[in-house]
């Protein structure tokens, strides 16, 4: 049973900016930075909370088809995300 979220995903542009942000600005640590083949698996955490991870994902494949990251990465350079 679960009982708390571990994993939270925000969609971004650039990985390297993200994590740039994430970490040099809101102070975050970067707790995995892996290339597996089909993507890069980006993950940013709170100093001292460990299990609790957010993804810095870019929108497309293999989590969703190129239409609809192209309506994502649209919402993304609109500000949907909040920065």
């Amino acid at each position: 049973m679960y009982n708390s979220i571990n994993m939270s995903s925000i969609f971004v542009l650039d990985q390297d900016r993200a994590i740039d942000f994430y970490v040099k600005t809101l102070g975050m640590e970067l707790t995995n930075d892996m290339d597996i083949g089909f993507m890069r698996w980006v993950t940013v955490g709170v100093a001292g909370q460990p299990g609790r991870d957010v993804l810095l994902e870019l929108p497309g494949p293999p989590g969703m088809d190129e239409k609809s990251a192209g309506q994502v990465r649209e919402l993304v350079t609109k500000g949907a995300t909040g920065f």
